[in-house]
């Protein structure tokens, strides 16, 4: 199957955070980061389970006229195809994160749209940031998703595109991390 004339928004419309502490009312979907091990938990009508949200993937072709590797944010370049960021990733541009290990010039491969991708490196700015910070997209000048000590329950800014499941500790390096996309 091919996707035509899918914008970001289209991804994304009705994907939301997932909470660093339950719900005081939980609803049937609600979800929740379990800081002690990174498990995303949804609630089920009755309690908070363990559900894996695999990756949902789009295969593109890379048009960024370098390879692109894993982690990596892209944006739409075309019919199809994808480039890597060249300036701070909002809601109007980011498009997906690179899920296969390269992804070589004109070659098609998977982008991740959501979902939870294991082994993605990120680059860190704080020194300490608990499982449930958000991941922004990159900053100018950096191609991986960037991790924001931030955490409010209610809202999100127009950069989030994501959270890890696990603490990160490195200040100002690219680290490998569990993380849930939700745009």
């Amino acid at each position: 199957a091919v996707l035509t004339s899918v914008g970001p928004s289209d991804l994304y419309t009705g994907l939301d955070y997932a909470r660093t502490t339950t719900a005081g009312s939980p609803s049937a979907g609600d979800n929740v980061i379990n800081g002690a091990d990174g498990e995303i938990l949804f609630y089920k009508g009755s309690a908070y389970a363990s559900q894996l949200a695999h990756p949902y993937t789009i295969t593109m072709t890379n048009a960024d006229g370098s390879t692109l590797t894993r982690g990596m944010a892209v944006v739409v370049a075309g019919t199809n195809s994808v480039k890597r960021s060249a300036s701070s990733v909002t809601d109007y541009t980011f498009f997906g994160i690179v899920h296969d290990a390269t992804i070589a010039n004109t070659a098609a491969g998977q982008i991740a749209v959501r979902g939870v991708i294991a082994d993605l490196p990120v680059y860190s700015a704080v020194s300490v940031a608990p499982a449930g910070s958000y991941l922004q997209g990159p900053t100018t000048g950096r191609d991986y998703c960037l991790v924001d000590r931030d955490t409010p329950d209610s809202a999100y800014g127009t950069a989030y595109i994501g959270q890890v499941l696990q603490p990160v500790s490195n200040e100002s390096y690219t680290v490998t991390v569990a993380a849930y996309i939700w745009r």
